[in-house]
């Protein structure tokens, strides 16, 4: 019985020691992979071979030391151990690529491309692939994928556009409907003009064209002086010309005809949009000076579409309390795309309660468009910090016959607002 004891404990001490040195050797092993500590020598591969990670970065190494068989054959190994490495597979057929077996790196990517259809991880480097394989199903398929999930937007359309040789008409049938929206805001970043145009037709065919996105590419065509078709954009929109927001009843779009206002200089003036129930409406807008610095304010302004050789009046309603110093604000016009227009209005002082400022001027023959800003210039004398606070509301615009039949003018005001989705950013 004793030696029966004897003999199963040496049996489990030898076992627990054989595990032991086992566990040992797997575990410099593995710290050695996660390391990758390689000597990269033929005997180390060898008893590496097991391991799929460390035949994947075996792979890498001969991959970067420009030997692609040996690469290939690592590579092998590891989704021989590990038919789920996609890694491995991807890099095979990165070298087959380059040893001119195309066929066969084409059969790889096509069946990555069934393994990975819902994981984006390997979209990108798949997608590289298939455009330089021209595997035109999984190259579409992906690029959609990635442009609808918003993960590296810029880079696959920019990818998309360079298969396409720039050619606006061919990467719109490679998207899909809803990701052409993508690809228009992607052309107003790069100032893309005449692409931005077809781009947005096509989403007008489709019908597709948000609110958001319509402001953004009449912003985008305002800015590059293409202002009759903006206009015709923003006119289709709200049913009316004129001044936009005149009265300062919504909220400012900072965009396209709308007013655009700013805070740079925190702590120096501030322009809010505020309620004020002794006007027409319900809200003006309040421009506060806080004395700190003497100013140059330019900051609340509206590209207005206009008619070349029109003449027109511009009026407004004003309040002050406290304006300082002899620079006060001032309603300026002046040309947005044409030179030698430019009127203004008079200086708001002091503390005045609400009165009528108007401001008359002609277009140009080449003018299209004009800007009504809010001014103030810095002062040149010892007290020139600016303080005080200025109200705005009532804009108008009237088209006059001639300058001097106004009272035949034809008043041109908004009507219906355009009023700016929830969910737009500003």
């Amino acid at each position: 019985m004793q030696i029966r004891q004897v003999i199963s404990r040496v049996f489990v001490i030898v076992l627990l020691t054989a595990a032991s040195i086992w566990l040992i050797r797997y575990g410099q092993i593995r710290r050695l992979i996660h390391q990758q500590r390689y000597a990269y020598s033929a005997a180390e591969a060898a008893r590496l071979e097991p391991y799929a990670v460390a035949q994947y970065d075996y792979g890498r190494h001969a991959q970067f030391r420009n030997d692609p068989e040996s690469a290939a054959s690592y590579y092998r190994r590891t989704v021989s151990t590990d038919p789920l490495h996609i890694g491995a597979w991807l890099k095979l057929a990165e070298v087959e690529r380059d040893r001119g077996n195309h066929e066969t790196a084409r059969k790889i990517v096509e069946h990555t491309h069934g393994l990975t259809l819902r994981v984006l991880r390997w979209k990108w480097s798949e997608t590289l692939l298939a455009y330089e394989l021209e595997i035109e199903p999984v190259f579409r398929e992906n690029i959609n994928y990635l442009v609808s999930h918003n993960k590296i937007t810029a880079d696959a359309l920019r990818l998309v556009d360079a298969a396409c040789s720039r050619k606006t008409e061919a990467v719109l049938s490679v998207l899909e409907p809803e990701n052409r929206a993508a690809y228009l805001k992607w052309l107003m970043r790069w100032e893309r003009v005449d692409d931005a145009r077809i781009s947005w037709t096509a989403l007008r065919e489709q019908d597709r064209n948000e609110p958001e996105l319509r402001l953004r590419y009449v912003h985008f065509l305002v800015s590059h002086h293409q202002v009759p078709e903006a206009r015709a954009l923003w006119r289709d929109r709200i049913g009316a010309e004129g001044m936009t927001n005149a009265g300062f009843e919504e909220e400012t779009l900072r965009g396209g005809f709308g007013w655009r206002s700013s805070n740079h200089q925190v702590g120096l003036w501030k322009a809010k949009r505020i309620r004020d129930r002794e006007t027409s409406g319900n809200h003006v807008m309040r421009i506060s000076f806080s004395g700190k610095e003497n100013i140059s304010y330019h900051h609340l302004s509206q590209v207005v579409p206009v008619d070349g050789r029109q003449s027109y009046r511009l009026s407004y309603r004003y309040r002050s309390m406290d304006i300082t110093t002899d620079q006060g604000p001032f309603v300026e016009v002046y040309g947005y795309d044409c030179q030698g227009l430019y009127e203004k209005g008079p200086m708001m002082l002091g503390s005045a309660r609400w009165q009528n400022g108007t401001i008359a001027f002609t277009a140009g023959q080449e003018c299209s468009a004009v800007v009504v800003r809010v001014r103030r210039l810095p002062s040149r004398r010892f007290d020139s910090k600016i303080a005080g606070t200025l109200w705005l509301d009532d804009f108008q615009l009237v088209r006059m016959q001639n300058a001097s039949e106004e009272n035949t003018s034809r008043p041109i005001r908004l009507t219906d607002r355009y009023i700016p989705p929830s969910n737009d950013t500003r």
